[in-house]
This record gives C-alpha cells, sequence and structure tokens, in this order.
C-alpha cells in the first residue's frame, strides 16, 4: 500500500477511514501544509518542505472508529477501601466481578482485566538520576489495585460498566479512554 499527497492528517484519515488501517509516524520535520509521501514498504518520505523526512511507520488492521472506542477502567483502592469490602460485601464485589467479566466476555467488549498485585510494586523517578522506592505508594494512600480494558459502543457503556463495580462505592474507579495516535 502507497499513499502520497494531501496533508499528513488527510493521508492519516484516508487510510483509517477507507482502508481499516491505521497508520503512526513519527519524524522530526514539523512544516504546516507540506506534502508528504508515505510507503508501508519504506521508511522514507518525500516533502515539499527544504527538510529530509526520516519517517518510521505502523501500520495494523483497524479503523479510527475502532480505536476510539477502547476505553481503561483503573480501579483504585486503599487499606481501608480493601478492609471495607472484605468486611461488608466480599461476596458481591466477587460476583459483580464475575458477572462483569463473563458477560464483556460473551459480546465481545473484553480486552484485557487484572488484579494488580500490591506487594512488590515499585516506584520510578529519573528527574536527577534513577531512584526506585518501594511502592505502590507515591505519595498518597490510594493505588490502582486492577484494571479492565473494554471496546465498548460509547462512553456512556464504559461508564456503565464502571459504576457496577462495588469497589465505586469505596474509592475512585476511573474512565480513560485510550489517546489517538500522535499527528
Amino acid at each position: 500500500m502507497v499513499w502520497t499527497g494531501g496533508s499528513v492528517v488527510g493521508a492519516v484519515e484516508s487510510v483509517q477511514m477507507n482502508s481499516m488501517y491505521s497508520i503512526s509516524w513519527s519524524f522530526a520535520c514539523r512544516c504546516v501544509n507540506s506534502t508528504y509521501g508515505m510507503s508501508t514498504s519504506g521508511q522514507r518520505g518525500k516533502t515539499r518542505c527544504p527538510h529530509s523526512l526520516s519517517l518510521y511507520v505502523a501500520v495494523r488492521n483497524t479503523s479510527l472508529k475502532e480505536f476510539l472506542l477502547k476505553y481503561m477502567i483503573l480501579i483504585h483502592t486503599s487499606a481501608a477501601s480493601e478492609l471495607a469490602i472484605r468486611s461488608e460485601a466480599l461476596a458481591e464485589f466477587e460476583a459483580a466481578h464475575g458477572a462483569v467479566i463473563g458477560e464483556l466476555s460473551t459480546t465481545g467488549e473484553l480486552i484485557d482485566t487484572h488484579e494488580l498485585a500490591v506487594p512488590g510494586a515499585k516506584v520510578v523517578r529519573t528527574n536527577g538520576g534513577l531512584s526506585v522506592t518501594d511502592g505502590p505508594f507515591a505519595e498518597t494512600t490510594e493505588w490502582v489495585g486492577g484494571y479492565y480494558i473494554v471496546d465498548v459502543a460509547s462512553e456512556d457503556r464504559a461508564i456503565e460498566i464502571a459504576a457496577r463495580f462495588v469497589e465505586a462505592r469505596y474509592a475512585a474507579v476511573e474512565v480513560r479512554a485510550f489517546a489517538l495516535p500522535p499527528l
């Protein structure tokens, strides 16, 4: 597949919407309104600007629409919320996760889910040198206890799923859309 002509944004929209491929790239030049040529078989691009572009092109079989409908549901927890769930709602907690996993697996909306282990978590910082400390606490008493990655029809559907978790009564359950690839 080879594409030439138009703007970079136009090229990406054309490839994503018409060919069911998404394309991402990186290059040093940021000239506005230049014409770029892209090829998935090579790594060089041509432009009307005076700069030579070194392109990194990645193509995968997906559409922009499909990419935009993926959400990560981050389930926050704390020592207090874990204690409350264990003492007040353990059976409901287990049933809710089992039901959600079963439903989303059946509908094809579940991409991945995992509980995250608390022991052994590390916080890494590199400002002024490498610093690794025991975590998961980064100046807070809450941490991400698990996540779901879902491919759903809308943000409202992702919120509906997040609201079903018992953890939402005791701590934050965050719904985040996947970011667009860089242009």
